[in-house]
């Protein structure tokens, strides 16, 4: 009996990008003495880019298949949100209690590997995945930048019993 069977090797790359702008007028008033109580205009930019690079790797033994891989994630978000308010002298001057300027990235690096085999009626499954996060954040207006780095580890296990064709636990 042959012990090693097929094996198989996958390459998967993307590329997201999402610009969104966008402007808003918003006037209050009084209904009844028709008095303009608060006028302001907004302006909003905010860019996300996604890039992702996946490799996965799988061998069929005569025992079970195993299976390896690694993908990894950066995300770039810039968001920059502009309030003008009109002030008494009927002027729009800009509103930095409102106004922020923000930029998120985020790497996430990931690498698994994993065991599948039947055996009689049971499909058996074992396996690790590793994650590790890095990201910076950065509130460019308010002078703050915050950073986390954390590593997690996922194991998992599983066993499933078939009692027929269209049953299993």
């Amino acid at each position: 009996r042959d012990r090693w069977g097929k094996t198989q090797l996958q390459l998967l790359a993307s590329f997201v990008q999402a610009n969104t702008r966008q402007q808003e007028d918003i006037q209050t008033s009084d209904i009844i003495s028709k008095t303009l109580e608060d006028y302001w205009k907004t302006a909003l930019r905010q860019d996300i880019r996604i890039h992702t690079m996946q490799a996965d790797l799988s061998r069929e033994t005569g025992y079970g298949t195993f299976r390896l891989g690694g993908k990894f994630v950066y995300t770039s978000t810039r968001n920059a949100i502009r309030y003008d308010t009109l002030n008494t002298a009927y002027l729009f001057v800009p509103d930095s209690g409102r106004s922020n300027n923000f930029h998120y990235d985020e790497y996430i690096s990931a690498g698994y590997l994993s065991y599948e085999r039947k055996l009689g009626k049971f499909d058996l499954a074992a396996g690790l995945r590793a994650e590790y996060t890095h990201s910076i954040a950065n509130s460019i207006t308010q002078h703050q930048v915050t950073r986390r780095n954390y590593l997690t580890w996922l194991p998992s296990i599983s066993a499933t019993y078939t009692i027929n064709e269209n049953q299993q636990i």
